[in-house]
C-alpha cells in the first residue's frame, strides 16, 4: 500500500531535517573536535585559532550566525584571491545563467518533438529508442555527459 501524498512529503521532509542536522552536527562538530587534536600547538595558538574561527562559541550559535551571514550574503573572502566570495560568484552568474537558458531551448526543442513522436506510437521503436535515450542521459554523471558533448572547435 502506497501512503498518500501528505503522508509521504510528510515522510521526505522528516528524512531531509535528519539529514540537515548531521550535515549541520558534521560541520559545525567536527571543527570543534578536531581542533581539541592539535599536536605540536602551543595551548595560545589553539585559543587564538579557535576564537578566530568561532570554534570557543557553542555549536547553536555558530549555527544561527552562520545562517544570517548566509541570508546577508556575507559569505566570506576567498581563499584563492582574498576577494569576497559573493564577488567572484557574480562573475561567473552570467555565463553560468547563459549555458543553463541554452541547454534548457536546446532540451525543449529536442524533447517536445521527440515526446510528441514517441506518445503517437505508445510501445514502437521510436518510443522505446526515446525512453532508453533519455534513461541513459538521467544517468550519467554531469561531467561524463560534459565531456561526451563536448565538441572542440579547432580539431586535432
Amino acid at each position: 500500500m502506497t501512503p498518500s501524498l501528505p503522508a509521504f512529503a510528510l515522510i521526505r521532509m522528516l528524512h531531509a531535517g535528519l539529514l540537515l542536522l548531521f550535515l549541520l552536527a558534521a560541520v559545525f562538530g567536527l571543527g570543534a573536535i578536531l581542533a581539541a587534536h592539535t599536536q605540536g600547538l602551543t595551548d595560545e595558538t589553539t585559543r587564538a585559532l579557535a576564537s578566530f574561527y568561532d570554534l570557543d562559541r557553542p555549536v547553536l550559535v555558530r549555527v544561527i550566525a552562520f545562517a544570517k551571514e548566509m541570508l546577508q550574503w556575507n559569505w566570506g573572502q576567498s581563499m584563492v584571491g582574498g576577494v569576497p566570495v559573493t564577488q567572484t560568484l557574480m562573475l561567473a552568474l552570467p555565463v553560468t545563467l547563459s549555458y543553463s537558458v541554452s541547454s534548457l531551448l536546446v532540451i525543449l526543442a529536442l524533447a517536445i518533438p521527440l515526446a510528441l513522436a514517441a506518445s503517437r506510437a505508445p510501445g514502437a521503436p521510436l518510443d522505446r529508442g526515446v525512453r532508453m535515450v533519455t534513461v541513459t542521459i538521467f544517468c550519467l554523471p554531469g561531467f561524463v555527459l560534459a565531456a561526451l558533448l563536448f565538441f572542440p572547435q579547432d580539431p586535432l
